[in-house]
């Protein structure tokens, strides 16, 4: 088999998306409580917990439409009941015609706990993704079939910053949302029987600009003591994800003596309030 697995020899589908994908890391890990007695020192029974699988990954931003978050139903509450799987598959690297494939990571059951997009100035925008679970077998599963050695690549699109428009002076724009979990245990099963959200879900949303006198937050002037208290949610959007919420502040740094420039980073928070 392979001396090694890097990008070229491996594949994988994180809820049934395969497009763009950049990396994978996968981390499981069981917990264990100890059990005593009085009387005795040593441990009675070293008890086993619930196996515990994260998995997280990040992609190349193909659109809103065919984003993670849009795939799991484009909100907070179709999320929150959303499960799908992760499969990888590895190929021997000492072939030159990848023949040879071996069914690497089969993850099932695995729910959304965060989700994110960012949009930079250098750079290409990417989408990030972490999905949680009980239930990894290694060697198993069925991942994509790998092209052979200099095959085309899949229609993946690398969205940079003269393919996408905001304001003047705009730097980046960034989405995330947490989504907590809670684990739902029954008598006679070990592992939880669900997994739903905790509600509120958090959802925040940071635009940054170049600073200048006036003029920030796109053309629109900054007054704390206003907007900061205004009732009034806003909804901001860029390229096809929006989130409602308020503004909760900001962040102005930059423009020191070793000549970068200042910056200004406004932050807004909402609640149930992602969309795809």
């Amino acid at each position: 088999m392979s001396n090694r697995i890097f990008y070229a020899v491996q594949s994988a589908s994180f809820l049934g998306i395969s497009g763009g994908l950049q990396s994978i890391s996968v981390n499981a890990s069981v917990d264990f409580e100890q059990a005593f007695e009085l009387g005795t020192l040593s441990i009675c029974k070293n008890l086993e917990g619930v196996p515990n699988v994260e998995i997280s990954t990040e992609r190349a931003w193909q659109g809103a439409s065919s984003s993670f978050w849009n795939t799991a139903g484009g909100d907070t509450a179709s999320v929150s009941n959303f499960t799908g799987s992760v499969v990888m598959k590895v190929a021997d690297d000492t072939s030159s015609s990848f023949a040879t494939q071996v069914n690497f990571v089969n993850a099932t059951s695995m729910v959304i706990s965060s989700w994110g997009v960012t949009f930079p100035v250098d750079g290409f925008a990417t989408e990030t993704c972490t999905v949680v679970g009980n239930d990894i077998n290694w060697y198993n599963g069925s991942g994509p079939t790998i092209s052979t050695p200099g095959g085309a690549c899949s229609t993946s699109t690398f969205k940079r910053r003269q393919d996408v428009a905001l304001e003047s002076r705009a730097q980046s724009v960034s989405f995330s949302c947490d989504v907590g979990r809670e684990d739902l245990f029954q008598l006679g099963k070990k592992s939880p029987y669900a997994r739903p959200a905790t509600f509120p879900v958090e959802c925040s949303s940071d635009w940054e600009y170049l600073a200048t006198a006036t003029g920030n937050r796109g053309g629109d002037t900054y007054n704390s003591a206003s907007d900061l208290d205004a009732t009034v949610n806003e909804t901001k959007s860029y390229e096809g994800v929006s989130m409602t919420g308020r503004l909760a502040g900001s962040n102005y740094s930059g423009g020191d003596a070793g000549g970068g420039n200042a910056t200004i980073v406004y932050n807004y928070i909402g609640y149930n309030a992602l969309t795809t």
